[in-house]
């Protein structure tokens, strides 16, 4: 344990940082006061753009930065994040009929109303890493036991209304699941037996997660961008 503790430690340590860091499969985006205000922003960047193109006019990207910033100041309410598949993966819209399913080793499924991982994805022998991005998943089935090279799930923006549940496994290596709401977290991540690293970035904590202490093979947890403290 003293390994997941020291790496605790040094995620809260760096937390301030996190606004910097692009995590995969997100980015931050600006709010905007309006519409007008957002379509400002877009002129103004694509005029600095031009600029930097060309032979840059030092009073006019003055006058751009300046414009830039008062955009920021006066017409963004804030930021959120959101979140995107990973590009290089396979798609799981894209599966038909015709797809050689033995073939695909990364997966990504971005829409559809699943609770579950779809039939299609279990045809995947040899997948290696699935990606859920922003559905509403609640449970990893114990049929994903099946998929003895699946090593690493990563869940983005689930919005499922209800605690999700990890089934039995003893493939699974790595988990990531950001920007979920703390009590729809799962109450034990034991039934992953083989758990090396829990990523829990993102996802609004003010205390550290329960049920991991069962996990006897975790030597990695994440915890950046949350809002622990160790008072």
């Amino acid at each position: 344990m003293r390994a997941i503790i020291t790496i605790i430690l040094m995620c809260l340590a760096f937390a301030s940082l996190s606004q910097q860091i692009d995590f995969n499969g997100s980015s931050e985006e600006p709010i905007f006061k309006s519409k007008q205000d957002s379509i400002s922003y877009a002129g103004v960047l694509a005029e600095l753009g031009k600029s930097y193109a060309n032979a840059p006019d030092p009073k006019k990207l003055d006058s751009l930065f300046r414009y830039r910033s008062q955009l920021m100041t006066n017409g963004i309410t804030g930021f959120r994040r959101v979140y995107r598949p990973n590009p290089t993966f396979i798609s799981y819209e894209n599966l038909d009929m015709n797809t050689n399913y033995g073939t695909i080793k990364e997966l990504s499924i971005s829409s559809g109303k699943f609770k579950r991982l779809p039939t299609k994805v279990l045809k995947c022998k040899n997948l290696e890493t699935l990606q859920l991005v922003n559905l509403s998943i609640s449970k990893i089935q114990w049929k994903a036991n099946s998929l003895v090279n699946l090593k690493t799930i990563t869940i983005l923006n689930n919005q499922s209304d209800r605690k999700l549940k990890l089934k039995n496994n003893r493939h699974v290596e790595r988990l990531v699941i950001r920007g979920e709401q703390p009590k729809y977290l799962p109450a034990s991540f034991k039934k992953f037996k083989a758990l090396v690293k829990l990523d829990l970035s993102s996802n609004i904590l003010a205390e550290f997660p329960n049920g991991t202490n069962r996990n006897k093979n975790l030597k990695e947890l994440f915890l950046i961008n949350n809002a622990i403290t160790l008072k």
